[in-house]
């Protein structure tokens, strides 16, 4: 998976899944559904680093661990590894949730069909 690639990385169903799973097995991260509604009322879909984290009222480094810890659960909760990787043995989560959506360093879009599963689980207005 590649972190600037829109292609989707799991359907709709998959997301549900996954999203019901990581709220009954692990919990919601914290910030977990403030990232989420974030994202879901941005323009496009679209946020920052800084952006992000002006809306969860934090430091910027503490939205991208937010954002990545958010992701890590997420995968655990649907069995999913990702592909991309910062290094040898550090993994990049985020890329679950969001893709890059231009070469600005830290700016992600919301994939549609994570979009599309939250609405329907009613976690964000759509």
């Amino acid at each position: 998976m590649n972190a600037l690639d829109p292609r989707p990385v799991a359907t709709v169903a998959q997301f549900e899944d996954g999203l019901i799973r990581m709220r009954d097995n692990y919990g919601i991260p914290p910030y977990g559904l403030e990232i989420f509604r974030a994202f879901a009322s941005a323009p496009g879909h679209t946020l920052t680093q800084q952006t992000l984290a002006n809306a969860l009222g934090c430091k910027d480094a503490y939205a991208n661990r937010s954002i990545g810890n958010l992701s890590h659960t997420l995968a655990d909760a649907m069995h999913f590894t990702p592909t991309s990787q910062y290094g040898p043995g550090d993994p990049r989560w985020w890329p679950l949730i969001a893709y890059s959506s231009s070469e600005v360093e830290d700016q992600w879009t919301l994939r549609p069909e994570l979009l599309q599963a939250l609405g329907n689980l009613r976690w964000v207005k759509q």
